[in-house]
């Protein structure tokens, strides 16, 4: 075998080694070649290992980390571990609500507000249910026998209430957008802590000693009952309207309710109408120290006229039917609830413990304890999210050349042209009138839920 020599030794060795050389090929990274001796004596002197390319400066001088894993120097730290975010315990009720007792979510403010941001993903399920029945008067002859043998006859009346139709139509599907997260104004009556709806005043503004104004602080009492009377009025008639959750009236000077909608201005942002953010309401419930606390997050669907569209079908129904009927709109996966994490509270939410608690005396003693304890109970109910059935947004001209109807979908605004997303309730009403009809003159029944037209 032909040994190459640089400088004088082997190629692979470095210059000044013992002789004689092992005429074996060597090859970098190899195990350090040993010298062989033609004489009988002493072992040769250890030599030093040679230069790897592949080898690490740490390697070089501890090869006994060469097949280890990545040495760390003294000093180093380990790389953390990938991102995850946290996943808090919770279950879903038999309406679909969210309720979690997760103890870190009554503590981190941050965990709280990403929890509800990700639940809010999930959309609220809203349904029209359909319902006939009539009464039915049966009367029976009932005979008896006195001891004396006389027979006598008497009349029994009774009355049965007999379903006629009952099925519902799942209307989830025609959301077309969402969520848009809002607060409540600080001067509408909500819970905001307490066990009692509240509203937040602008208090005196305070004046340092150099004259300079401070910052207003802000006053919390209790509502007094015309301004809850007045705000549960108003937001029956928001949603029955369709209107979204961030509108409110506003008295013009003739002393009537005007009311501004801003689902029709495509400019409208201010949907957080707090002067605390979703993220500081959520600091102020971790932060409370109430055993028996609970924040609630709701879910809201706007952009339908909901009680114009239950007259559209009650006229239907009224053609082809003369018994009693409802048309109802109902709504369930539509709240997050957060409790604390403790075996009252975790007891109250089990119909079953708290219906013993109810007829063993126990429940009223807690309902006065979150009543009035300061350390009892509390409510925060002040923020949720909105999804559309149909909203207003700027409209975006097509590219030119390119043709686009928009017959009836776009509005001038005093900001400009908006378009319609969404469907309208009239043009839901004409895909479902014949199904309805048909429905009802089927005699169709056992509650069930449609999702198409055609299914009826």
């Amino acid at each position: 075998m032909q040994t190459y020599y640089q400088n004088g030794a082997p190629l692979g060795y470095y210059p000044g080694a013992p002789q004689p050389y092992n005429p074996a090929y060597y090859y970098p990274g190899s195990p350090p070649p040993v010298p062989v001796s033609p004489v009988l004596g002493p072992a040769p002197a250890p030599q030093p290992v040679p230069y790897s390319p592949q080898a690490s400066p740490t390697q070089q001088f501890h090869p006994e980390l060469s097949n280890q894993d990545t040495f760390i120097p003294s000093g180093g730290e380990e790389q953390p571990p990938e991102f995850e975010p946290y996943v808090a315990e919770y279950k879903v009720s038999s309406g679909g609500c969210v309720v979690s007792h997760d103890p870190h979510l009554n503590e981190d403010g941050e965990a709280l507000y990403r929890f509800l941001l990700s639940h809010a993903q999930n959309r609220p399920r809203c349904y029209v249910s359909i319902h006939g029945d009539h009464v039915e008067q049966h009367t029976r002859k009932i005979r008896t026998t006195d001891s004396n043998g006389h027979t006598t006859t008497r009349t029994e009346t009774h009355y049965k209430t007999v379903t006629d139709f009952d099925f519902n139509i799942d209307i989830t599907q025609y959301i077309s957008s969402g969520p848009v997260h809002w607060s409540l104004p600080d001067n509408e009556p909500a819970f905001r802590g307490r066990m009692f709806k509240e509203v937040d005043k602008l208090g005196p503004p305070k004046v340092s000693l150099d004259g300079q104004n401070l910052q207003t602080p802000r006053i919390r009492r209790k509502a007094t009952g015309k301004e809850r009377r007045n705000t549960k009025a108003w937001r029956e008639e928001r949603e029955s309207g369709g209107l979204p959750p961030w509108v409110a009236p506003s008295t013009t000077a003739t002393g009537m309710n005007e009311i501004s909608n801003p689902e029709m201005d495509p400019t409208r942002t201010n949907v957080l109408l707090s002067s605390k953010t979703l993220r500081e309401w959520a600091d102020e419930y971790c932060a409370s120290k109430q055993k028996l606390k609970e924040f609630t997050y709701e879910k809201v669907v706007y952009g339908w006229d909901l009680g114009a569209l239950r007259s559209a079908i009650r006229s239907v129904i009224a053609e082809v039917y003369s018994g009693n009927y409802t048309v109802g709109i109902h709504f369930t996966h539509n709240r997050i609830h957060v409790r604390p994490d403790t075996s009252l509270s975790r007891a109250l939410d089990n119909g079953f413990l708290k219906f013993l608690m109810c007829i063993s005396g126990v429940y009223p003693c807690i309902w006065m304890y979150k009543r009035f304890s300061e350390n009892g109970g509390g409510k925060w109910k002040v923020c949720g999210g909105a999804y559309a059935f149909k909203c207003w947004r700027p409209f975006v001209a097509p590219p030119p050349g390119m043709q686009v109807t928009v017959q009836g979908r776009v509005l001038m605004t005093n900001v400009g042209l908006a378009t319609l997303v969404g469907m309208k309730e009239g043009e839901w009403f004409q895909i479902w009138e014949r199904a309805i009809r048909r429905g009802v003159t089927s005699r169709l029944k056992g509650g069930d839920t449609y999702t198409s037209p055609e299914a009826i």
